[in-house]
């Protein structure tokens, strides 16, 4: 009898175990359910989960703050790319809850800045304005903590608008529910980072979801340029501190830049890591996904096969040439040497002088004369560059190359303090021969009515 009792106990107890890890299976699984929705994604999702091969015993928190302009859609992207190897790896991402195939509009995919966005408390701001925070995506990220105990991956270049007390909200939704968070910021040299964010905001400036049709502005005639004036701009900012708003919703913040973001993030979290863009010796998003991802070596794996496979991640910071021959066509518009009086009229004229001064004169839009920032302006823009790259980006060995990385580095700012922090000084182009050929020879054509 004794024999009897202890075999059925023995298999009450195995249909015990049986049966809770059958309910938490059912609990993980409807979990998933009511923040997806898509039953045949939630049963991938689960395969996946049952293949972990990485300790998850601890939860770590990995939040990519950008800033603006450092390669932070390269790293987005590839995050949505490997978001299964990431998963396997223990780390999830709330958009995936919600759009898992990456689904783009408003801000509801890779780039989580609707997740960045509920950060920041003043409901004017122009990125909250822009992209209202999703508190749906909020829980999503708690529930990946809470009903999974899995870690999770953030990235927004939005975080690098949060200002202190913001970074202590922050702070609050991870904390206690990850026990390692680490805060990823990548380092731009100061003065490649005013080129390339100002060279953002100005072709931003002629897309309707920051300000009317460009053919309104045509129309309007009541603005210098089209776009923004980098001379305008940057001659409005000494000392170069806090923000300069112009005629558009988006502030040119230098807040964002990461030498003033980064002490925000190390008032409240200790581990706060940064990319050094200009590392040639290895591949930035090869950094984030190697290196700043704690213990995610199938991630890693997964992302230096596709590059081997499809070549390297970088990208080149080029002027927008079509924005040059836009600002061409309404300085000529709006000095009255040639009059535009239809959108498709407009085209036209861009098309033409494209091929007038790339192919009949074979020159570049390089080519025009440039009007360049005055040397007070460039004197504080090298002093925060050079502070910059003391902070972030000079290596305590040095570069290898036996030459001064900060002669180096002046020498590159020398050189682009002649170019792309330049922009066409348009009276003199319209001033010149060459161009009044072009206007005296298509002044005749009559424009196309609207």
């Amino acid at each position: 009898q004794r024999s009897s009792w202890r075999m059925y106990s023995i298999l009450a107890l195995r249909l015990g175990v049986i049966s809770i890890g059958f309910t938490l299976s059912l609990l993980q699984y409807y979990s998933l359910k009511k923040f997806n929705g898509n039953e045949q994604l939630n049963k991938h999702r689960i395969r996946i989960q049952s293949t972990y091969t990485t300790n998850t015993a601890v939860k770590n928190a990995v939040v990519h703050i950008g800033p603006h302009k450092t390669g932070s859609t390269t790293i987005q992207e590839y995050s949505r790319i490997l978001s299964e190897q990431l998963l396997v790896d223990g780390y999830d991402m709330p958009w995936s809850h919600k759009f898992p195939n990456g689904t783009r509009f408003h801000g509801g995919w890779d780039n989580q800045v609707e997740i960045a966005t509920c950060f920041i408390k003043d409901p004017k701001q122009a990125a909250r304005k822009a992209y209202p925070c999703r508190t749906d995506l909020l829980e999503a990220g708690k529930s990946i903590g809470h009903s999974f105990n899995h870690s999770i991956l953030l990235s927004a270049e939005t975080f690098d608008n949060l200002v202190e007390d913001e970074v202590a909200s922050l702070y609050d939704y991870l904390h206690p529910t990850w026990d390692n968070v680490t805060i990823v910021a990548v380092y731009r040299r100061f003065y490649d980072w005013l080129a390339s964010f100002h060279n953002q905001v100005s072709k931003d400036h002629m897309t309707t979801w920051l300000t009317q049709d460009l053919w309104y502005k045509f129309q309007q005639n009541s603005s210098d340029h089209l776009g923004r004036s980098l001379l305008d701009d940057f001659n409005g900012i000494i000392p170069l501190q806090g923000e300069v708003k112009g005629d558009i919703d988006k502030p040119f913040s230098l807040e964002e830049y990461i030498l003033y973001a980064v002490p925000r993030y190390k008032k409240y979290f200790s581990n706060v890591e940064v990319i050094n863009m200009h590392d040639k010796s290895v591949d930035l998003a090869d950094r984030f996904f190697c290196d700043m991802i704690p213990h995610a070596p199938k991630t890693c794996h997964a992302f230096r096969q596709k590059v081997a496979k499809d070549g390297t991640t970088r990208q080149e910071n080029k002027r927008s040439k079509d924005i040059v021959y836009k600002e061409l066509a309404y300085a000529a518009h709006r000095r009255g040497i040639f009059h535009i009086k239809a959108k498709q009229h407009l085209n036209l004229v861009v098309e033409a002088m494209q091929y007038y001064q790339e192919t009949v004169l074979n020159l570049s839009a390089e080519d025009f004369t440039y009007k360049c920032l005055p040397q007070e302006i460039l004197d504080e823009i090298w002093d925060i560059s050079e502070q910059a790259e003391h902070e972030f980006g000079l290596k305590p060995q040095g570069n290898g190359s036996g030459q001064d990385p900060i002669a180096e580095m002046k020498a590159d700012f020398e050189k682009k303090s002649k170019s792309d922090l330049c922009e066409v000084d348009f009276d003199d182009v319209l001033r010149t021969d060459t161009w009044r050929v072009f206007f005296e020879k298509h002044a005749p054509a009559p424009p196309i009515e609207s």
